[in-house]
């Protein structure tokens, strides 16, 4: 969470968010009770999180097509000069 928070590009800010989501995967479909629909609310949260990635990836992806660079400071440079 502190490798989010201080990230300064966009690759370091996808992976921070990728380390942070992997646990929570893992707890939401642990249940010591009701154990088969915890497995199914770990698939399905997983699966939103999948595909949560990569729009953030296409994204990612769009912006470093337009800028030319990851970081946020390029990004801001490039978005005040048009």
């Amino acid at each position: 969470m502190m490798v989010f928070v201080v990230s300064s590009d966009l690759l370091t800010m996808f992976i921070a968010l990728e380390v942070l989501s992997l646990p929570l995967y893992l707890l939401s479909s642990l249940a010591r009770r009701r154990r088969l629909l915890s497995q199914e609310a770990g698939m399905k949260y997983f699966l939103l999180g999948a595909f949560a990635s990569a729009i953030l990836v296409y994204d990612i992806a769009l912006l470093y097509g337009a800028t030319g660079g990851f970081s946020f400071a390029g990004v801001e440079a490039v978005v005040s000069q048009e």
